[in-house]
């Protein structure tokens, strides 16, 4: 039996618990997905299990900072820190965790370091299994209750139907009533913002250091690149657009700045134009402001 003692406070971000706990598991099973590894997830008897198949973990997964997935723009995760930060959080928060690595089995626990003189996220780490080319964390200690609420925040767990959303090259805009508001990074929830009109799911966006907001310009940037495409392929949206308009949103705060243009298509600009001489007559001209309308 090995013994690792990891060097993390157990106090280090005191605030995150089981969801966030989870949420790290389950982003690092993601980028392996992508890399190739199939992805399960499963409840039962309130344990939860998270498993890719094809592929172990190296020892060196343990240090704080080793990643593969630097400069990978496909990969959610990128500092190397969310795999451990994950179980610290589960184990400080009382849920038993239980890795399957290959033919090892990793059990994390919190124990006195003797070097530091302070509790320790700590691996203890047994070998002789049968070797099995797959990754398997067992979380004991998730209702099912628990685990449903959980789910809803993983959009590739509980794929939305085709009618219910537009992808675009930003991302996805979220049509569905209880998605509304709701912003996803990479599939995977990060905030609500009730100013918004639709939710979306962003495929590059700057998170904050806990991974619960996008900053305040970027959500709007991001959002309204997204909206912009998605009315592009599918024209219904214009109905959405004019009242998002007369009632900003925070899709539109930034829609009329100088580069939205670039992001609306001839044809979606003429229908726009039409629609809006229709409504208020070919003389109208469309200004932001008093100010605009006595120029």
């Amino acid at each position: 039996m090995l013994k690792v003692q990891l060097t993390i406070k157990t106090s280090y971000l005191s605030s995150w618990g089981a969801y966030e706990g989870v949420r790290e598991l389950i982003q690092n099973a993601r980028d392996a997905e992508v890399e190739g590894h199939k992805l399960t997830v499963d409840w039962r008897n309130d344990a939860l299990r998270i498993e890719n198949e094809g592929t172990v973990l190296p020892l060196k997964a343990l240090l704080l900072g080793h990643t593969t997935k630097e400069g990978r723009s496909d990969q959610i995760g990128k500092f190397g820190e969310g795999f451990k930060l994950g179980v610290l959080a589960l184990v400080r928060a009382g849920h038993p965790v239980k890795i399957r690595n290959g033919s090892e089995v990793w059990v994390p626990s919190l124990e006195r370091s003797e070097v530091f003189d302070e509790e320790v996220l700590t691996f203890r780490i047994y070998g002789g299994r049968e070797a099995v080319n797959r990754v398997r964390v067992e979380i004991g200690g998730i209702s099912k209750e628990a685990w449903l609420k959980m789910r809803e925040c993983f959009l590739f767990l509980h794929t939305p139907k085709a009618s219910d959303v537009v992808v675009t090259s930003s991302g996805t805009l979220l049509l569905s009533e209880a998605l509304r508001g709701r912003v996803f990074v990479k599939g995977i929830f990060v905030q609500t913002d009730p100013d918004l009109k639709f939710g979306y799911d962003l495929r590059d966006a700057e998170l904050d250091r806990d991974r619960r907001m996008v900053e305040s310009w970027n959500l709007r940037y991001h959002t309204k690149n997204v909206f912009l495409a998605a009315m592009n392929k599918r024209k219904t949206l214009l109905e959405d657009f004019e009242g998002m308009l007369e009632t900003p949103t925070t899709e539109v705060e930034t829609i009329l700045d100088a580069y939205s243009s670039l992001a609306v298509s001839e044809e979606t600009a003429k229908e726009i134009t039409s629609r809006f001489h229709r409504r208020y007559g070919e003389g109208a001209v469309p200004v932001a402001n008093l100010a605009e309308s006595r120029e």
